[in-house]
């Protein structure tokens, strides 16, 4: 599942490109928070029979692309970014992870506040898929003889700032700040798989906030 939605991406950013105006690529660090989604891992902590303490879904990465479309000066343009969050209970003999796969695409519009500074403002809106999947020693958790995930979907807005050096050469990078928020993700599966168990499942629609903080490389 992992492999095809990466290839299902490579395919979108390369029939975006052909079309492109301005090319970007990012790397970002990611910060995660979701109340419901916190509340369920600190049940299973309180459950006598888990093993170790799991630590909340925190911390991961997002890598990603935007293209402007080929007009002259055109604000409008498209984004797509997948990121990954992990959560690692490194209890002796039985090491267990929490991976939270992410995939979203934008419709994205780029101000430049002023002429004279290099610093833009990007609002987006979209679409977020997620993937939560358990490991156990390395190994899938396994549920009904298949390998149990939990997906998720929803609608996802999201603001960026970025300070651009190096204008106007054809290579340039650019730091940034940006702050994504999805009001209600759909995804009823994912408490059960936290927990294992479906009798500790709250409201099936969650809301999440992310942070990231990277660099974007623009190719003019």
């Amino acid at each position: 599942m992992k492999y095809r939605v990466i290839i299902l991406f490579s395919i979108c950013c390369a029939w975006f490109s052909l079309k492109a105006q301005i090319t970007s690529v990012e790397a970002a660090g990611n910060y995660l928070y979701s109340g419901q989604w916190d509340r369920a891992i600190q049940t299973l902590n309180f459950n006598r029979f888990n093993f170790g303490t799991q630590p909340l879904l925190r911390f991961g990465f997002t890598v990603g692309t935007s293209y402007r479309f080929n007009k002259t000066s055109s604000p409008y343009g498209l984004s797509g970014r997948y990121g990954l969050v992990w959560s690692v209970n490194d209890f002796p003999g039985r090491t267990t992870v929490l991976q939270l796969h992410q995939l979203a695409i934008h419709y994205t519009y780029t101000w430049k506040p002023s002429d004279q500074q290099p610093l833009f403002i990007c609002l987006s809106g979209g679409a977020l898929s997620t993937l939560l999947l358990r490991k156990i020693e390395s190994q899938y958790y396994v549920y009904d003889e298949r390998v149990a995930r939990a997906v998720g979907i929803g609608p996802e807005l999201a603001l960026r700032t970025y300070y651009t050096l190096r204008e106007n050469s054809k290579f340039t990078w650019s730091p940034f700040l940006s702050c994504t928020y999805s009001p209600f993700l759909w995804s009823p599966q994912t408490e059960a798989l936290i927990n294992q168990t479906g009798g500790f499942t709250s409201n099936a629609f969650t809301m999440l906030t992310q942070v990231q903080l990277g660099v974007i490389f623009n190719i003019n």
